[in-house]
């Protein structure tokens, strides 16, 4: 069932499903909040039978597939990276890897795969290889590495479709990853996300599980938020990753970045080390630098191997008398190796005596040789090498360059790290470099220790800097220069250097790195704790909604900007600094006016904008208007501005107020995205649209010349909101308005049962929680308590009065409980036999609490009375003492339910809070509907009772009940009277003979019925009518009047843009369009009994252009192509259908061409068929798009839209189809049909059509009507 019609509210089952994704989202909050709430001391207890578990999430698994000689899979566990840096923690927790195994396995191996990767402390993830193809290759090696490392992404023609291919294949791979860790994950686990290729991890993990610890750790460098804005996906990325607990970069330049991005993609609140997210569904985010380390113990004591030691002596003797540069890098356009090289050109060209003096033994280990980019850049680097060598080699002393194309041992490695006396690193852009790294920790011990030269783009420079050269490998001068200085510097020079950086490296080991994360990822779970330890309560939604079922005078608050109508939209818009931008859904405005319509309910709307704004957002809503912050209001359906602040107030305003537009101005013309609003009592200056961190200094700057300027003797106050400042009189705060305006214009309602205040607002104006809830809690009176002036005590007398009034329901309460439930004063009426039942629901309970409610009215009356007395006359002064004055007893008020939310998980002085405004929508669409169902039963019982009144009875005279005036039934008549009649024979004729009557007086039945047909064939062309009746102008003089209502209530809605109507015989508005068909003369079985006659109907035709590939090429706007229809909107009247039981029906039939077909409706008695000719294209089934079948009452609508049609050029009819052929070898596919959307294939045994481009399999409607079906229900 819709609200209201399908025209003001959503269907039935769509706002149970917003309800039920509301009371979803509400349950993970609550979960959440139980869980960060829970003390550190119950966790231990909790956890106190195993160890803290943390699930390691990566692209890869530490091990390798390997299959032994009897085809069984084993696994090797890898040794370094990530391995190394894990190994330290493992003695204080359980670990699990999660990755991709790293081979496409078949199905029946993955069970054994698994079982044996568990025995590793692994769990795989099995990926597809086209998937690994897409997600690993694809996206994030080809999109997000390069844009990583400050690499724009192509813009060639098809690079865009196939990163968007790419994109599907990440989000994929990461909801399987997803999946893998819901499988292993139990509560309380952190769980450790690494890399770019896993960034909407977080997300996925956080829906599914709302208590989840969540860490995410980038290997590699975070881009500006100029480079990272060119990503297209750029938003759904930095949103995922808002879903961890925290976020770890491995140096501070990373983390600005990042939190840039924040700030120029996002509204959120974000300070120097965190980014509150809750208002997208993440959380508190803690963002923080832990750099990654080595373990330096394992190269010290590789060091001291006897095979290692050797190697050194044979390099000594292989480069006697010649100073050794190492480079050891990865061979990738990252890595600077052709800066590089050109860097040593340019030092042998400087100091060509060093030619025959230093070698540079540069090691490239290959990567990716299947990709162009890096073939080309090994031709380059090849080309280089030869170049210096050709240059500065001699015969004495060989080429200057070593180059090698390989990888290299460990043994080999550290042997070659100890050798050189130089490390040249000049990486263009790099996470961390840990080769800087393992070159100080081979160096350590050394009479003469190396230098290290260091491009300042690596992210060790931050950390190595004072131990080593920097460099800017771009300018190949200075790192010439830096290659002779550190060929020349002094032995304590270089000791000095070699001390410091060796100090960090075994102080700041891999080790110390994961344990410092995790401390950060605990720490950052139980700072949470106690942030949302001070956010209000999530909404109990359920007990809300009961109060509101309950109560019968309601007010509800809403603030609608931010709650209803949020001021940024779509890219980053804000929609405050444009008026025109800001819409209030028509969905949720018929919303609005079916609480504002429902009997006992007030809303008043209220915001901080203009009169004018809200004025054009609120429309004809019968509401209570409040803009500019409550300080004019307009009452329903008037037109009439009313001021909430008295002139006496703001006397001197304009002694400040031009003060502050002159400093607002001054400002607005340096703070680019900045913008003013005046209003009648204030001004506001909103830097919505500029940069974060500038408009923060901005705005500083704003207060600082306001308090030493203008407002320096001034008793006007500065609001400082969301990325605003507001100057208003003291007068103007909206708790003091929205107070006034409630005790002006709701102070006389009584009885008020139920609030509601939804708000979002400043810090200085939160007071208007607090007076919404003392405004209603004053309102309502239901019960009297005693107040002793001087006792610390009641009396009894009070005690007594107070328990009389612990009743649920008061007096009042019951004057409303009659008129819902209509139940009358008096004892409960006398049901006879054979009577009808009375008018009403007789309550017994209702009745008693009315008697109870009586006599707590005597008794208090009572009460009074000799309290009055006892003030005239006391009888003696220990009765003086006891018996309270009338001045004793004060007007208490019962608790009515009030509710106050905010907006966001914050602190705030609201009793509860929601996270979203989707929650603030969704519940005002549940309100609606309640509201709407109060409505609608109230009708149906005021229908029913009306019924029952009107209903008369053959047995009394003019229908009106006799007897007792009260009574509501007959009077039971004497006994003997009906046995008089039953004697009589009242109840069965006596049969006579037929030799009573004459022959001529009997009739012959087939005479007699040709007689009947005689009359109808003169009656039916007396109205101009054919024999049998059924021919539409049959209908003349029929009674048409339900009919003509329901054809000018449609008619009166109008058209649509680009609709057009079709009602005329065998054609519409444009003959291109067809229309109704004139059907043959069929007859019908109820015929005898009905007259049939044509329904009335008023159809619609939605026509427009199709901009598909052929139109685009062959036409443009200025020389459009022609129109086609898109969808029909039918609607068939059928207002006296006798068996309203059955809904009619539609068929679809053949037409009299190929491209139309008839569309026949079918109702029964007393209704003829009707019949359309529409076009013959497929429909959109989908409710979203538009399709709607519905029958109430007495209308037919029939809504579809038609599938749009796909230009095809590539087979013909005829043409055997190579893509069908080859997927299915043994039949030949042949094209029967291109065009119109349509592009079937049949088999040779022509059982089985298919069309390729929507990729589905069936038959086609010819085919249908061939075989004789054409329901197309």
């Amino acid at each position: 069932m819709s609200l209201g019609g399908n025209a003001f509210l959503p269907r039935a089952d769509q706002l149970v499903r917003d309800n039920q994704l509301v009371q979803e989202h509400i349950r993970k909050k609550l979960q959440k909040q139980d869980f960060e709430q829970s003390v550190k001391a119950q966790l231990q207890t909790k956890h106190s039978h195993r160890r803290q578990k943390i699930l390691v999430v990566a692209n890869r698994l530490p091990t390798k597939p390997k299959r032994d000689s009897e085809g069984n899979w084993t696994f090797e566990r890898c040794s370094g990276g990530l391995v190394s840096c894990l190994a330290g923690i493992q003695a204080k927790f359980d670990m699990v890897w999660l990755g991709w195994p790293g081979a496409d396995f078949i199905e029946n191996e993955k069970e054994v795969i698994a079982n044996e990767a568990m025995k590793q402390g692994c769990y795989p993830v099995f990926l597809k290889q086209n998937l690994i193809d897409e997600y690993y290759n694809g996206f994030a090696n080809n999109v997000l590495w390069p844009l990583f490392h400050y690499i724009m992404p192509p813009f060639d023609k098809g690079v865009n479709e196939c990163s968007t291919g790419q994109w599907e294949a990440y989000r994929k791979a990461n909801e399987l990853f997803t999946e893998a860790i819901l499988s292993v994950y139990e509560d309380d686990d952190y769980v450790w996300i690494h890399d770019y290729h896993l960034m909407l991890v977080p997300k996925f993990l956080r829906e599914a599980k709302p208590d989840c610890n969540i860490g995410w750790f980038l290997h590699t460098p975070f881009p500006s938020a100029e480079i990272y804005r060119t990503l297209p996906w750029r938003q759904e990325i930095i949103e995922s990753l808002l879903h961890a607990n925290l976020l770890g970069f491995h140096v501070y330049d990373y983390l600005r970045h990042f939190l840039s991005s924040c700030v120029q993609l996002t509204s959120l609140e974000i300070s120097a080390h965190s980014v509150d997210a809750t208002t997208i569904g993440g959380c508190i985010v803690t963002c923080a630098t832990v750099p990654i380390g080595i373990s330096p113990e394992e190269f010290l004591s590789g060091m001291r191997k006897q095979e290692v030691q050797q190697r050194i002596e044979h390099l000594h003797e292989q480069y006697a008398g010649r100073k050794v540069i190492l480079g050891i890098d990865r061979l990738d356009y990252m890595k600077g190796i052709p800066h590089k090289l050109m860097a040593f050109g340019c030092f042998l060209e400087n100091h060509p005596d060093w030619a025959d003096k230093c070698v540079l033994v540069q090691l490239a280990v290959p990567s990716r040789r299947d990709v162009p980019e890096y073939q080309r850049l090994q031709r380059q680097v090849h080309e280089l090498v030869g170049q210096i060598s050709g240059k500065h080699s001699t015969i004495a002393t060989g080429v200057p360059v070593i180059y090698m194309d390989s990888s290299m041992s460990q043994e080999d490695l550290s042997a070659l790290y100890n050798v050189a006396d130089v490390a040249l690193i000049t990486s263009l852009r790099d996470g961390m470099n840990l080769v800087s790294y393992e070159y100080i920790a081979c160096q350590h011990g050394k009479q003469s220790p190396g230098v290290l030269i260091l491009s300042e783009f690596a992210g060790a420079a931050q950390s190595l800097g004072a131990g080593s050269i920097r460099v800017n490998p771009w300018h190949l001068q200075e790192t010439a220069n830096a290659i002779y200085e550190a060929l020349t510097m002094a032995p304590e020079e270089r000791q000095a250097l070699h001390d410091y950086a060796f100090k960090y490296v075994t102080e700041h080991t891999a080790q110390k790195w994961a344990e410092t994360f995790l401390q950060c990822l605990q720490e950052a779970c139980s700072d949470l704790m106690e942030v949302t330890s001070q956010v209000p309560p999530l909404l109990p939604y359920e007990e809300l909604l009961s109060d509101w079922s309950e109560s019968v005078q309601r007010v509800v608050v809403i603030d609608l900007m931010e709650c209803l109508a949020p001021a940024r939209e779509r890219m980053g818009m804000h929609a405050r600094g444009r008026p025109k931008f800001i819409r209030l859904p028509t969905e949720l405005w018929q919303c609005l006016k079916t609480i504002a319509v429902s009997p006992g309910t007030s809303v008043i709307i209220t915001s901080d904008r203009d009169r004018k704004t809200l004025a054009a957002l609120v429309g004809s809503l019968p509401v209570y208007v409040a803009p500019e912050g409550c300080c004019v209001m307009r009452r329903p359906n008037e037109e009439e501005w009313i001021h909430l602040v008295d002139d006496g107030d703001v006397e001197g305003r304009e002694e400040w107020m031009d003060g502050v537009r002159a400093v607002f101005n001054y400002f607005t013309e340096r703070t680019p995205g900045s913008y003013i609003e005046k209003q009648e009592y204030m001004y506001r200056w909103s830097w919505d649209h500029a940069q974060f961190d500038f408009g923060s200094a901005q705005a500083r700057e704003v207060l600082i010349h306001l308090w030493a300027g203008p407002l320096v003797n001034s008793e006007a106050e500065v609001v400082v909101g969301d990325r605003t400042i507001t100057v208003r009189p003291h007068a103007c705060s909206r708790s003091a308005c929205l107070e006034k305006l409630l005790t002006t214009e709701l102070g006389a309602l009584q009885n008020v049962d139920f609030a509601l205040c939804f708000a979002v607002v400043s810090h200085r104006d939160e007071d208007v929680f607090d007076t919404v809830e003392g405004f209603f809690e004053e309102s309502t009176a239901s019960e009297y308590a005693y107040a002793s002036a001087g006792e610390g005590e009641a009396s009894g007398l009070a005690t007594g009065l107070m328990s009389l009034c612990s009743s649920p329901r008061s007096s009042a309460g019951m004057e409303r409980s009659e008129s819902v439930l209509h139940t009358p004063t008096g004892p409960a009426p006398e049901v006879h036999p054979g009577e009808l039942p009375p008018p009403y629901d007789w309550i017994p309970t209702a009745q008693r609490e009315r008697e109870d409610a009586k006599l707590q009215e005597a008794e208090l009356e009572a009460c009074r009375a000799s309290a009055d007395g006892a003030d005239a006359e006391p009888e003696d002064a220990s009765a003086a003492e006891h018996t309270p004055s009338s001045t004793d007893f004060e007007l208490r008020q019962s608790f009515a339910p009030c509710y106050t939310m905010s907006l966001g998980m914050k602190k705030t002085k609201a009793q509860y809070a929601l996270p979203h405004p989707y929650h603030v929508q969704a519940k005002v669409k549940s309100d609606a509907w309640l509201a709407k169902k109060e409505a609608e039963a109230e009708e149906a019982e005021a229908a029913r009772i009306k019924a029952l009144k009107a209903q008369e009875w053959d047995d009394i005279p003019d229908g009106k009940p006799g007897g007792d005036a009260d009574g509501f039934s007959p009077e039971l008549e004497p006994l003997d009277a009906l046995e008089e009649e039953a004697d009589a024979g009242a109840y069965s004729p006596v049969l006579e003979p037929l030799s009573k009557y004459d022959a001529a007086d009997l009739l012959d039945p087939d005479e007699d019925m040709q007689v009947l047909r005689q009359v109808r064939k003169t009656i039916i062309e007396a109205f101009g009518g054919t024999v049998g009746g059924a021919s539409s102008s049959a209908d003349a003089g029929l009674d048409r009047s339900r009919d003509d209502e329901l054809f000018n209530a449609e008619r009166a809605k109008g058209m649509s843009q680009g609709e057009a109507a079709f009602n005329a015989m065998g054609k519409g508005d444009d003959s291109e369009y067809h229309g109704e068909v004139l059907l043959e003369r069929k007859r019908y079985e109820w015929e005898d009994k009905y007259k049939p006659r044509k329904p009335r109907f008023f159809n619609r035709v939605k026509t427009g252009f199709e901009w598909n590939k052929y139109n685009q090429t062959h036409y443009d706007h200025d020389n459009p192509p022609p129109k086609i229809v898109q969808g029909y909107k039918f609607n068939i009247f059928y207002p006296d259908l006798i068996d309203k039981s059955k809904a009619p029906t539609y068929h679809i039939e053949r037409s009299d061409t190929q491209d139309t077909v008839m569309l026949r409706f079918s109702a029964g008695p007393p209704y003829e068929d009707v019949a359309f000719k529409i076009v013959n294209r497929e429909w959109n089934l989908s409710h979203k798009f538009g399709f709607r079948v519905v029958f109430d009452r007495g209308v037919l609508q029939l809504y579809f839209n038609v599938k749009r049609w796909r230009y095809s050029h590539e087979l013909l009819p005829g043409d055997v189809d190579p893509v069908l052929h080859s997927l299915m070898p043994g039949i030949a596919w042949h094209c029967v049909f291109v065009g119109k959307g349509y592009e079937w294939h049949v088999c040779q045994n022509a059982n089985l059509w298919v069309n390729p481009n929507e990729g589905v399999c069936r038959l086609p409607w010819s085919w249908h009507l061939q075989q004789g079906s054409g329901n197309c229900n």
